[in-house]
C-alpha cells in the first residue's frame, strides 16, 4: 500500500472508532486488500467475502494489504462455502426438517408418538444424526446412503421396529455410521444396509429389541442387552458378531459372508454359529466360541 493508501487507512480506522466501520472505508482501502477468501482483519474485504461465497476459498495465504490472510480451507464449488461445515449444513439442513448442529452436522428429530412415518432421508454430503426417541418413531427407516456420516439412535419404546414380512431398513452412510437400538422393543425385524462402507450396529437394551437382524455389507454387530440378536443373518462382506448379554444370538448364520468373526460369551449363542465355509456343521473356521477369519483362504475370501 503507497503513502496514500496508508494515511486513507489511518483516517478510516480514527473514523470507525467515532460511528462506525461500515461507514467508514474508503472504497481504495476495499481495492487494496488482496487477501484470500476465507481472509478476516482489520480490511474486512468486501471483495475476499464475495469469493468465498462463490467457492473460491484457496486456504492459508499471505496476508492482504487490509486483511490478515485467509485461513485454511478448500473451495466448494456446490455449496459456495469455502470448506465451511456449517454454511453446507445450512444450505440442505432444513429443508430436509433438520437443525444445524456444531460442526455442520444435521439433526432429525423424531420425538414424538409415531413421527417420521415416512422414511427419514438424510440430506447429502453432510453428516447427519437421526434421533428416534417418540414411541413407535422411524417406523419406515433411515436412509443415509447420501451423507457422510450418520448416526442412528433407536431409543423410544418400539423404535426402528418392523415386522417378519416388512423388517425395517436401514441405510448406512459410506463411512462413520453407528446405528444403536437401546430402548424396549426397538429394532425388531431390522434390515441394516452396510454395502457402502463398513457400520456398527449395537443392540444394548433391556427388553425384546434387535430380535432379528440382517445385515448385508460390512457389519460389526454388538449384541450387548440380554436377549438382543435372537437371529443374525444375511450376513455378507466382513463381518463381527460379539454376543455378550445373556441369552443374546439364539442363532448366528454367517454362510454369506466372506469372512465373519463371531464371539460367544457365556450363556449366548443356544446353536453353534454357521461360519463361512461350512453349512450346519463344524468346519475349518468355527472355534469353540465362534467362528474366525483367520486360518485358511476358507476362512476369509473377501478381496
Amino acid at each position: 500500500m503507497n503513502l496514500t493508501g496508508r494515511l486513507s487507512f489511518s483516517m478510516a480506522l480514527a473514523c470507525a472508532s467515532l460511528i462506525g466501520m461500515d461507514a467508514c472505508i474508503p472504497p481504495e482501502i476495499i481495492a487494496a486488500d488482496t487477501g484470500p477468501a476465507t481472509g478476516v482483519g482489520a480490511g474486512l474485504s468486501t471483495t475476499s467475502a464475495a469469493a468465498g461465497n462463490a467457492g473460491a476459498g484457496a486456504g492459508a495465504g499471505a496476508a492482504g494489504g487490509g486483511g490478515l490472510g485467509g485461513s485454511a480451507g478448500t473451495s466448494n464449488p456446490t455449496t459456495g462455502t469455502g470448506g465451511d461445515p456449517m454454511e453446507a449444513c445450512l444450505a440442505a439442513c432444513p429443508t430436509s426438517g433438520g437443525v444445524c448442529q456444531p460442526g455442520g452436522v444435521c439433526q432429525l428429530a423424531c420425538a414424538d408418538s409415531a413421527s417420521c412415518a415416512d422414511q427419514v432421508v438424510c440430506p447429502a454430503g453432510i453428516p447427519c444424526s437421526v434421533l428416534c426417541t417418540g414411541k413407535d418413531s422411524c417406523l419406515a427407516g433411515v436412509d443415509c446412503a447420501a451423507a457422510t456420516g450418520c448416526s442412528v439412535a433407536c431409543s423410544g419404546e418400539g423404535a426402528c421396529r418392523g415386522t417378519i414380512a416388512k423388517p425395517v431398513p436401514v441405510v448406512c452412510s459410506a463411512k462413520n455410521c453407528i446405528v444403536t437400538c437401546d430402548g424396549p422393543e426397538t429394532c425388531q425385524e431390522a434390515s441394516f444396509d452396510c454395502a457402502a462402507g463398513p457400520c456398527e450396529i449395537v443392540c444394548d437394551g433391556t427388553q425384546d429389541h434387535c430380535q432379528t437382524v440382517t445385515c448385508s455389507g460390512n457389519c460389526d454387530i454388538d449384541c450387548k442387552g440380554p436377549g438382543s440378536c435372537h437371529a443374525v443373518f444375511g450376513v455378507g462382506g466382513p463381518s463381527r458378531v460379539d454376543c455378550i448379554g445373556a441369552q443374546s444370538c439364539d442363532s448366528v448364520d454367517c454362510t454369506g459372508a466372506c469372512a465373519c468373526d463371531v464371539t460367544c460369551a457365556g450363556g449366548t449363542c443356544n446353536f453353534a454359529p454357521i461360519c463361512p465355509g461350512n453349512a450346519g456343521t463344524p468346519g475349518p473356521c468355527a472355534t469353540m466360541i465362534g467362528c474366525t477369519s483367520e486360518g485358511n483362504a476358507t476362512c476369509d475370501q473377501c478381496p
